[in-house]
């Protein structure tokens, strides 16, 4: 009988940036073309505008691990799932907490897992960026054995995202 060894690691620091930038909207489709713009004080973003910013997250996680030489992550539904689900508890919530890794990766039939946790108005680049100057979030996402990932991203309050990520090797 084989024995499956489920490796689990996470973002070691809490994140919680404060810097306000212009809204950059990048599609996969037409990365090339960045669409720039400011949310208003008024504004809140849709279902859809939340949506573009997960797969912007995504796409800049993927270009920096490809400028280290490494493979892209595909979106799975499984680390999604969990990713959505903790960003929608962590709305509403003073604090950011990691959630159980070894849950996700019991019920995702994952070998490894890790997480990135955010909070802040930042663009989607600029999240990423703040990761790869922090060497555990910088860890998860230039990991050569994650080949998965799921992003959630909720709207916190004006001009606050908290941004989950969490990715897999299923």
């Amino acid at each position: 009988m084989a024995t499956t060894h489920k490796v689990i690691t996470r973002g070691l620091g809490l994140l919680s940036v404060a810097a306000l930038g212009a809204l950059t909207i990048m599609s996969p489709a037409s990365a090339a073309t960045p669409v720039a713009g400011l949310l208003s004080a008024q504004s809140v973003p849709t279902a859809s505008g939340l949506n573009v910013k997960e797969i912007n997250v995504g796409y800049y996680i993927n270009v920096a691990r490809e400028k280290h030489g490494l493979k892209p992550l595909a979106s799975a539904p499984c680390p999604d799932y969990y990713a959505e689900h903790l960003a929608a508890r962590l709305e509403s919530s003073s604090t950011l907490v990691h959630q159980s890794l070894a849950h996700i990766a019991d019920v995702c039939h994952d070998t490894l897992v890790g997480e990135n946790i955010a909070r802040g108005p930042m663009t989607s680049s600029g999240i990423v960026n703040a990761w790869m100057d922090s060497a555990p979030h910088r860890a998860n996402i230039l990991n050569p054995n994650f080949n998965q990932m799921g992003v959630g991203i909720k709207w916190t309050s004006t001009y606050t995202f908290t941004t989950v990520v969490d990715f897999a090797r299923h």
